[in-house]
């Protein structure tokens, strides 16, 4: 649906209509708005403003609006039909009218933002592909960028973007003389052609049994990372719901091989982190040094922090040949010059690249062994197990300790490494876990709570980290209490109050609406003052601060009025966070 001349549906305020005077040159009257006219500066962001608040909470549940552009979708005709009800609703209450040629109504697919929305899914605008297929070739740098804006606004659905793109982006750089080559001229016919040939996106379900996400993942020391994320549809297919890439920086490009296929790994989670986030997928890749990104130990510098982001993910990672993995949306497919850039750095081991996701493995299997020697309970139901599953009869379970019981009734699931570490498979678990000696039990919970890649999460998180390592009877209980003994969480976590929901401050205007706060108690500086006073401008965020003796109505009210109204004028109005003292 579209508006009937949107802007001219609102009134311009009675104090304001002679700003928007205008003449006429033969003539000697001038003319004033009463409506918003088109052209103004603050037009678009007034009218979004008020199409927000007519439509409310409606906006992203039942319709999509920009601009004068409404959209209403449903799965049904009862529902689509109960939808628009609502919607004209709320638009007859603001005295909003509608362009009946410019609306359609019960269509199974519709043009909005450049983008053909269907049942199937999204795809480009044929219109707008028509204007990039006949685009003449650029002359200068603007009408280079000009080019790039119009493809970079499609460009999930042009795999390996950022690597066609690359020699005309290096043509917008200021340190870069204009020219136009073979490569440019290469570069620019591709993404004529990808876009021509582009496939329709497919929408990602995120039902309880829907199929899993499946990020493909890629990357080339020389170009850049890139990737595809899709998900498994109910025959068993994958469709494609979006492609990824961008290019290295200067000293990204001096990774080694396996740090930058880690970084691709990295980055494309977090960016697609909205699909992935809170329900386990799989991750691909052709470098077989990330299958083991569960198990390297002792991870600092760089690889820590990226373990860390990381962390709140839960996935698995699975090597595929690069000969499958072509259509990743990376650098796969350009053939790899296996002899430039090093394929190995320091603390990248080729074997067990695995950025162990806990931190957890800084024991060795000669002390995790020795531990579980030590250990009564261990030791009381290895000697029980020594006997033979069909000779263990009730009073043998009655003479060994509840913990001990425990372990024996997990028989089944046991079993002794290569190295004699005693291991407990679990069903919900791709690798066997050690079972952990009560002597090692502080130390492990230490290290997942408050270790180097802790963070002092929470009880959930904390147990799902010492989970992926260890089991032992009670260890669910066990890291409850030690979370909630944590002193450095206890201080954290003092004295919060609920925090109401954030609302937007409407305001149109530069210095309309000022937000303000109080900072402290601080050391006491020279010239007397504990606090800080923060003002900053709901509009355009321009932000000041002023030191105060004290958080006084008083003090603070004349801060105000001698410093910020003195220098930007007085505000419409200020958003001041409730306190005591005022």
């Amino acid at each position: 649906m579209d508006m009937q001349s949107g802007y001219w549906q609102m009134a311009v305020e009675p104090s304001d209509r002679l700003k928007t005077a205008f003449g006429v040159s033969h003539r000697v009257q001038q003319y004033a708005w009463n409506v918003m006219p088109f052209g103004l500066t603050n037009a678009p962001a007034s009218f979004s403003r008020l199409m927000n608040v007519v439509l409310g909470k409606l906006c992203w549940k039942t319709c999509l609006v920009y601009l004068d552009d409404l959209l209403v979708w449903s799965r049904t005709v009862e529902e689509h039909l109960e939808r628009l009800q609502t919607v004209f609703r709320r638009l007859r209450a603001a005295n909003i009218k509608l362009k009946p040629k410019k609306c359609a109504f019960l269509l199974k697919s519709v043009t909005f933002l450049g983008h053909v929305v269907s049942a199937d899914g999204i795809a480009t605008s044929p219109e707008k592909i028509a204007e990039i297929r006949d685009w003449p070739t650029p002359r200068n740098v603007k009408e280079v960028r000009s080019f790039l804006g119009l493809c970079g606004y499609y460009r999930q659905f042009i795999a390996d973007f950022s690597r066609i793109a690359e020699p005309m982006l290096r043509r917008t750089r200021n340190d870069c003389p204009w020219s136009w080559d073979e490569e440019c001229q290469a570069a620019f016919e591709a993404l004529k052609e990808r876009l021509q040939g582009s496939e329709v996106m497919a929408f990602p379900n995120f039902a309880e049994d829907a199929g899993e996400f499946v990020l493909d993942t890629d990357g080339s020391t020389k170009e850049g990372i890139g990737a595809v994320l899709s998900q498994v549809q109910k025959d068993g297919s994958e469709k494609v719901i979006a492609y990824g890439s961008r290019t290295l920086s200067r000293e990204e490009r001096n990774y080694c091989t396996t740090r930058v296929e880690l970084l691709a790994v990295v980055f494309f989670v977090q960016k697609f982190r909205y699909y992935l986030m809170g329900r386990e997928f799989l991750v691909r890749t052709d470098h077989s040094s990330l299958k083991w990104l569960h198990s390297l130990r002792d991870v600092e510098g760089q690889l820590a922090r990226w373990l860390e982001l990381l962390a709140p993910y839960r996935y698995r990672i699975e090597h595929r040949p690069g000969v499958k993995h072509q259509h990743a949306d990376a650098l796969s497919r350009k053939p790899r010059r296996r002899h430039q850039g090093s394929e190995s750095c320091p603390g990248c081991a080729q074997e067990q690249i695995g950025v162990n996701a806990l931190g957890l493995q800084k024991w060795t299997s000669e002390e995790i062994r020795e531990s579980q020697k030590i250990d009564s309970d261990i030791r009381q139901a290895m000697e029980l197990l020594a006997h033979g599953d069909g000779e263990i009869t009730e009073e043998h379970l009655r003479r060994i300790s509840p913990t001990a019981r425990r372990i024996v009734e997990r028989r089944r699931d046991l079993e002794v490494s290569d190295s004699e570490v005693l291991l407990c498979h679990t069903a919900s678990r791709r690798q066997p876990q050690v079972v952990l000696p009560r002597n090692m039990l502080r130390a492990v919970l230490e290290e997942a709570h408050g270790g180097r890649s802790g963070g002092h999460v929470g009880i959930f998180k904390t147990k799902e980290k010492v989970r992926q390592s260890f089991w032992r009877p009670g260890l669910g209980r066990e890291v409850e209490e030690h979370v909630k003994a944590c002193l450095d969480c206890t201080k954290a976590k003092a004295g919060k109050k609920p925090i109401a929901p954030m609302e937007p401050i409407p305001s149109s205007s530069p210095f309309d609406i000022v937000m303000t706060d109080v900072i402290g108690p601080l050391p006491r500086s020279k010239k007397g003052n504990f606090y800080i006073l923060t003002v900053q401008d709901a509009f355009s965020k321009w932000p000041d601060a002023y030191a105060i003796r004290n958080q006084k109505a008083a003090t603070i009210a004349r801060v105000l009025f001698e410093r910020w109204i003195a220098n930007h004028g007085c505000p419409r109005g200020t958003s001041l966070r409730p306190r005591k003292e005022l």
